[in-house]
């Protein structure tokens, strides 16, 4: 049903898959059962209980909650 997956990332109740081209698949709780893509050139992501989060190739940061579409952060600058 799902290929390609280049890491795998578990929330307590949703899962997280990132495939080669950079792509990010979401399924479980609110989510369904079926992957959907959330966001695309992603190199790292994380889930948590309810939300997650992933890191862009530009450097972007997205967060989410479980049901919700994803929305880059705005980070202070240093």
């Amino acid at each position: 049903m799902f290929s390609d997956a280049t890491a795998i990332a578990t929330g307590s109740r949703h899962s997280l898959a990132l495939r080669a081209d950079g792509s990010l698949w979401i399924w479980g709780g609110q989510e369904g059962l079926k992957p959907r893509k959330a966001l695309e050139s992603i190199t790292a992501m994380a889930g948590g209980s309810h939300d997650s989060i992933a890191l862009g190739s530009d450097g972007s940061v997205w967060h989410w909650r479980l049901g919700d579409e994803p929305k880059r952060l705005s980070l202070p600058p240093e």
